[in-house]
């Protein structure tokens, strides 16, 4: 097979008669092989997208050649369920790579090529067996249209919504563009999603978007964040666990709030990344020992509402390989109090401020805060059952040694 495959006359070179009695085996061997797939070096790829982020396209913007294929080595390389797409009728490029129908593309190869490239034979599967053809989008193309829009309205930042994001050739060929492009891509199928942010993290296009992430990234920072949420893990899907990961290279709370605000993400999503941003420095607190569980349980359910967010925390940071070996204590511990649904917030008490206060015999004051709070650390670590009478006798005794 090797000696044949991308040999130019390697097959019309052979008799009619010597090429159908090679034919079985060679199929055969094809078949044997599974479908040919390209395969690509770190620098073929950066190659490739450094190509297409100097290809000219300000001359003729309406039309690209055949033959410009600036970018698409990068979506061939992680697009590898290509050839599993299947036409109305069920078939694809996988499925019909049998011997039998291997052996009508050979025969269509040698009839119409010179060189029997394993491109062309998977083009020739298809042609000769029905298949139809599946098309990636060429990037040059998307850089040209998004290019052509920009100068025209005169802009400088501009935001590509892509419904079907598909292969990913509007992705890359949209951020190839020298100007400031916000996309946002949409695709339903979970394999080409996952692929299309490996494109995204191999190219390091996030970074582009931000140029104050850009001056934190670091090389680890993709899979940090593909790992947070992964598929299948306990707490997937996690966008705002993601989100929070990725900007966790900065330091600087007002500058995350400034790079989401020029995202335009939503209030209620810089709430969140606020709320988790605080977790986390809680968790870090815990995990050196500066607070205990509990204690870091009740700051992080004060910080975003649930107690159960201590856990997912620790979580992330062992997903993302930022824990220390103190965080998988931790985490049996704060998983163990959600399990016996341990009060972390002065609302899970079995008794509430005003049943204190009635119990005390006292007016309402600044003094009830505090004491709720101390009674909740107590609650926490156990040294008070979270029962009404026994709430309410621990609060008198609180109060009477504070007076």
């Amino acid at each position: 097979m090797d000696a044949l495959l991308n040999r130019k006359h390697a097959l019309t070179n052979l008799t009619d008669a010597e090429f159908e009695a090679m034919l079985p085996q060679l199929a055969a061997e094809l078949e044997s092989n599974g479908v040919l797939r390209e395969s690509y070096s770190d620098s073929e790829i950066q190659k490739d997208w450094a190509l297409l982020l100097k290809k000219d396209v300000t001359t003729n913007p309406f039309n690209i050649s055949a033959t410009e294929v600036a970018g698409m080595k990068v979506l061939r390389k992680h697009m590898r369920h290509f050839h599993s797409v299947r036409n109305y009728k069920g078939h694809s490029v996988e499925s019909l790579w049998t011997q039998p129908c291997l052996e009508k593309a050979l025969r269509f190869n040698r009839a119409q090529h010179s060189t029997p490239y394993a491109s062309e034979i998977i083009r020739s599967l298809s042609f000769a067996n029905g298949l139809g053809k599946v098309t990636m989008y060429r990037p040059l193309m998307a850089k040209k249209v998004v290019s052509y829009l920009a100068n025209k309205d005169e802009l400088t930042d501009v935001r590509v919504l892509d419904v079907c994001a598909g292969w990913g050739g509007r992705m890359i060929g949209a951020k190839s563009v020298g100007i400031k492009v916000h996309y946002t891509g949409i695709d339903p199928c979970a394999k080409t999603y996952e692929a299309l942010r490996a494109i995204r993290d191999e190219l390091g296009l996030t970074a582009q978007i931000a140029p104050e992430l850009r001056a934190a990234w670091v090389a680890e920072l993709p899979a940090r964040v593909a790992a947070v949420g992964r598929a299948g893990s306990q707490d997937a899907p996690d966008p705002i666990g993601r989100l929070a990961e990725l900007l966790a290279v900065l330091t600087d709370d007002a500058v995350v709030e400034k790079v989401l605000t020029a995202w335009r993400r939503p209030r209620a999503t810089l709430y969140a990344v606020a709320a988790l941003r605080a977790a986390d420095r809680s968790a870090a607190a815990a995990e050196h020992g500066e607070i205990d569980a509990a204690s870091y349980r009740i700051a992080t359910a004060a910080q975003s509402g649930d107690p159960r967010d201590a856990a997912r925390q620790l979580r992330r940071r062992i997903a993302s390989g930022r824990a220390t070996p103190a965080a998988a204590t931790l985490l049996v511990l704060c998983e163990r109090a959600d399990e016996q649904q341990i009060p972390a917030l002065v609302g899970d008490l079995a008794a509430d401020g005003a049943e204190v206060i009635a119990a005390i015999n006292e007016q309402p004051g600044a003094w009830v805060k505090p004491l709720l709070e101390e009674l909740l650390q107590e609650v926490a670590h156990g040294r008070v059952a979270n029962r009404r009478d026994a709430i309410v006798a621990a609060a008198k005794q609180l109060y009477e040694k504070k007076r």
